[in-house]
């Protein structure tokens, strides 16, 4: 088995010169960032490093070094390879490095080692014997999105691992094809050892033309690709009640058709190389259902593998991919784009816009945002840092109180427990958790669903509900979690907390008409509330006798808390939970 470790990239157009690096390589990777920052580019980078003379200086060379001609403006791409089959019995780890400049040279020698080991050296001292390596060692295959592309890629995967499918397949096609190669080749000679009487006929009827002094040559092509020539009155189609091309099909299921092909025919063909396969958004143009199934494919690939001799590296946009953050056969890479307005001397612009690529460390930001982006925050169960609180009031506030940190955590809550809408009303909360009672079975929940480590900051109402929960939460009887309690002082709730009392009566008044009607009295009654009381039980209280049947406390609630602006007061939240999520 041999393994891509780390991708060192450079001058490869949207990277610079240095230190963009892809370490820690899994057996499933994902680029994952925003549209045009270069996410394609590195599967493009690892497809050169295999295939440098598919190297196209037009659109491959890093555009500063397009405008500039400095030195070593080629790309330079190094891979770390962990090997156990170049030493028997003893896993290594050396680098080989690909420059491009070094095509230009002389020798048009491109591939060179980096080890200390001399063993190693030995075998693998020139760029034949690395290229040799490489090409016995490894299948690199690459599927782009685009769709123009599609008809293209299945003429390749029909003419190259179909016809190899073919021939491992049936004893008899191996050597029908054998036989067919070894006339092939005779006839070929053959012409050749006749093509200069041929000629020479033919020059006869250029005598007439002495002025001209033209002599007809027939070029042999002894380099033309048998495969293509047996298999091209041979189509791929696809069967859906309809046989046709697969080129007629929708965009989804040529995509998918695709994938899974090259999955199956790889491991058939190709069961003792290491693959590297190289997917563009596998996800591009699928029903989502397609494309969950796709992904359970592709993991079933990697996880039956048990020689450990494929990866698969791909970019994604997609929720059923980055949902797997946390999966320890994925690593994500996240790119950024950088642009910057510079002078150059060599330029003949006053100055250039320079766009480049950053790969930025996975941290718990970059994390944390893309869950955000793509709405998966609050739905993932491996996610490390999470708030319990009582209801989806409390969850507006927490988010608001946290909207300038590096990030926020996943918070969790009684779906219902606000009471807001109809089918809450029918809910029976003897079965059913409400409020902070609900706190008990999320933290059961967190403990079992995942075995990764988390920390959980609980926030309780100071009423006798949230002291009673606070009570029965023990720390130490959770494998999993490292539980922070903050239980609200007084018998106060969170309003309470987030607002002064001429704040409050002025978000409460301007979501209740009814309240609005009766603005002095209900400022008079919040105004007395007791060091002890909520201004909740408060405004219930009045509710009760100054307002209309259909004034509902918890819908104020509601209103109130998805209003959050710069009046909320969230110092005495963030000094208990910085130093728990953000001081490490």
């Amino acid at each position: 088995m041999i393994r891509l470790d780390e991708i060192i990239i450079a001058n490869f157009r949207s990277f610079k010169d240095s230190n963009n690096k892809v370490t820690n390589l899994n057996k499933l990777n994902v680029m994952v960032g925003k549209n045009n920052v270069g996410k394609t580019n590195v599967l493009r980078a690892i497809y050169l490093f295999f295939n440098p003379e598919s190297y196209d200086y037009t659109v491959d060379r890093n555009m500063v070094k397009q405008i500039t001609f400095g030195g070593s403006k080629e790309p330079k791409i190094t891979i770390t390879f962990v090997d156990d089959e170049i030493i028997s019995g003893k896993q290594s780890k050396y680098k080989i490095e690909c420059d491009i400049n070094k095509m230009y040279d002389e020798k048009n020698e491109c591939y060179s080692l980096k080890t200390k080991n001399d063993e190693i050296g030995n075998k693998l001292g020139s760029h034949k014997e690395i290229k040799k390596y490489l090409k016995n060692k490894f299948k690199c295959v690459y599927l782009s999105t685009t769709d123009e592309d599609i008809d293209k890629q299945s003429e390749e995967l029909l003419n190259d691992l179909i016809f190899k499918y073919f021939r491992k397949q049936s004893n008899k096609i191996k050597k029908t094809i054998s036989s067919f190669e070894q006339a092939y080749k005779d006839l070929m000679n053959t012409f050749e050892d006749n093509i200069e009487m041929i000629e020479n006929d033919l020059s006869e009827q250029f005598d007439d033309l002495y002025d001209v002094k033209i002599v007809p040559k027939l070029c042999i092509q002894k380099n033309k690709d048998l495969t293509n020539f047996l298999l091209e009155n041979i189509n791929l189609q696809l069967d859906d009640s309809y046989v046709q091309d697969i080129g007629t099909k929708g965009a989804g299921i040529q995509r998918a058709s695709l994938i899974l092909l090259y999955i199956y025919l790889l491991n058939y063909i190709y069961g003792n190389k290491n693959k590297i396969i190289l997917l563009d958004e596998p996800e591009a143009f699928l029903y989502p259902l397609l494309e969950r199934k796709v992904k359970e494919r592709l993991e079933e690939s990697v996880k039956s593998d048990k020689s450990g001799n494929m990866q698969i590296f791909m970019t994604s946009h997609s929720r059923v991919f980055l949902q797997e953050m946390f999966n320890l056969n994925y690593s994500f890479f996240y790119l950024s784009q950088k642009r910057e307005e510079k002078s150059y001397k060599r330029s003949q612009n006053k100055t250039d816009i320079n766009k480049y690529t950053l790969i930025e460390k996975m941290d718990r930001h970059n994390k944390n945002e893309l869950l955000r982006n793509y709405g998966l925050l609050d739905d993932i169960n491996d996610y490390e840092y999470v708030i319990v609180c009582e209801g989806e009031t409390d969850c507006n506030y927490i988010k608001y109180m946290l909207k300038d940190k590096e990030f926020i955590p996943q918070i969790r809550y009684g779906k219902y427990s606000d009471g807001v809408g109809p089918k809450s009303k029918d809910l029976n909360y003897k079965n059913i958790g409400r409020g902070a009672s609900a706190s008990l079975p999320i933290l059961a929940y967190l403990d079992n669903v995942s075995k990764v480590k988390r920390k959980v900051f609980v926030l309780l109402d100071g009423d006798a509900e949230g002291k009673k929960t606070k009570d029965q939460i023990n720390n130490d009887k959770y494998q999993n979690l490292d539980i922070k309690i903050m239980c609200i002082p007084n018998n106060k709730e969170i309003e309470d907390m987030v607002f002064d009392k001429e704040t409050y009566i002025n978000f409460v008044v301007n979501v209740s008409s009814s309240i609005k009607e009766k603005k002095d009295i209900f400022a008079d009654a919040i105004k007395n509330t007791d060091d002890k009381d909520s201004v909740i039980n408060q405004t219930e209280s009045f509710i009760k006798c100054h307002c209309k049947g259909d004034t509902n406390i918890n819908k104020i609630k509601s209103d109130i808390s998805q209003k959050c602006d710069e009046r909320i007061i969230s110092d005495w939240f963030l000094k208990e939970i910085d130093p728990f999520f953000y001081n490490d």
